[in-house]
């Protein structure tokens, strides 16, 4: 999806990637990820909405879901061997 045109119309700070827990103009059930974000980094963006999302779902406030996400992304970009099982894990 277009960044800059979410960053233009909806939210400034909107980097990367959200989900509908995060932002409202999300529609429910979805996890976008910026256009500009490089094919080879999408994957590794994606694991982190996603299971920022789910724990979100679950009842997990924000900054301790980002953080558990970012420490999932952290390992997957470490062990890209693991990306798919992780993004399977997500239910992607």
């Amino acid at each position: 999806m277009n960044g800059s045109l979410v960053r233009s119309i909806f939210d400034i700070d909107f980097t990367e990637g959200g989900h509908d827990y995060v932002y409202e103009f999300v529609p429910l059930n979805e996890v976008w990820i910026d256009g500009d974000v490089e094919e080879a980094e999408r994957p590794f963006v994606l694991v982190h909405e996603l299971h920022e999302r789910n724990l979100m779902a679950q009842g997990w406030d924000y900054d301790r879901a980002h953080a558990d996400a970012s420490r999932i992304e952290y390992y997957c970009r470490h062990h890209p061997e693991e990306l798919h099982t992780a993004l399977v894990k997500e239910n992607w």
